[in-house]
């Protein structure tokens, strides 16, 4: 899924949160803000030792005074590689960060570069300049993109945000889904067994309970999507997926595939 932080200048995020977005988004991390009129990109760090060390060097350097938007990858397409993390530059004047699966996008079979790439170089690199402050091009990329989140950052440190509305706005900073916080499980013990779900799921152990088989699974109102379409997942397809032991969230096409996989492998 990965993770997309836009930080403003006057926010210090703890190195507990980022680490935390690293372990849970570990193929690659990066970051950008603007300095002087250009864009500056640092990307391509696979440990969180390598990011944490350029980062400080950045926030407590020419990034001190400036707006910064991170990226923490987890592969879906392409290679684990420094060309396929994120910022990925449009032309001299703006990059962005992505979130999330682009099924508009059609990636061939073994494509070394994401979907982020290809949706770079086939829609942005062709939309006219300060494309970003059209309202009615933000509203077309909304509906191409679907569940996805974009954040576009110009040389000048101007932002923008597409699909805001579906991230999460805390610690003074917006950040594309959840997986900034540490890991809870949710799902409460029925009969003797108990599935734990990674960070997609709030939970208060305070309210944990056993409940039975056949009771239901969910008892939070917060809404869930495929990480393989970002299709939003119906209640029962959630708990489908906590029946099935799936590592990942997803709806009843991609689970049955993830079913079939599985069972090919026994």
């Amino acid at each position: 899924m990965c993770i997309a932080v836009f930080k403003p200048s006057k926010v210090r995020l703890s190195k507990a949160t980022l680490e935390e977005c690293f372990t849970n988004n570990p193929d690659g991390a990066g970051y950008m803000y603007a300095h002087e009129g250009k864009i500056i990109i640092k990307k391509g760090f696979f440990t969180f030792e390598d990011f944490w060390k350029a980062y400080n060097v950045s926030i407590n350097g020419y990034a001190k005074k400036a707006d910064m938007v991170l990226h923490f990858r987890i592969s879906t397409h392409g290679l684990i590689d420094e060309p396929n993390c994120h910022p990925h530059k449009i032309n001299d004047r703006i990059a962005f960060v992505h979130n999330g699966i682009i099924s508009n996008v059609k990636v061939p079979v073994g494509s070394k570069v994401s979907d982020t790439v290809l949706f770079n170089e086939k829609v942005l690199r062709k939309l006219p300049r300060k494309f970003e402050d059209n309202i009615a091009i933000q509203e077309l990329i909304e509906e191409y993109i679907g569940y996805s989140k974009l954040i576009f950052l110009d040389r000048f440190g101007a932002s923008t945000i597409i699909n805001d509305h579906m991230g999460t706005y805390d610690k003074g900073c917006w950040f594309s889904n959840t997986t900034y916080k540490k890991p809870k499980a949710i799902v409460k013990s029925y009969k003797s067994s108990t599935y734990y779900s990674d960070y997609y799921w709030d939970y208060d152990k305070e309210k944990e309970e056993t409940v039975e088989e056949t009771s239901p699974l969910l008892t939070t109102e917060e809404v869930y999507y495929c990480e393989d379409c970002g299709k939003e997942l119906a209640v029962w397809e959630v708990e489908d997926c906590i029946l099935e032991r799936s590592e990942q969230m997803l709806c009843q096409e991609h689970l049955d595939e993830h079913c079939i996989f599985v069972k090919s492998e026994d």
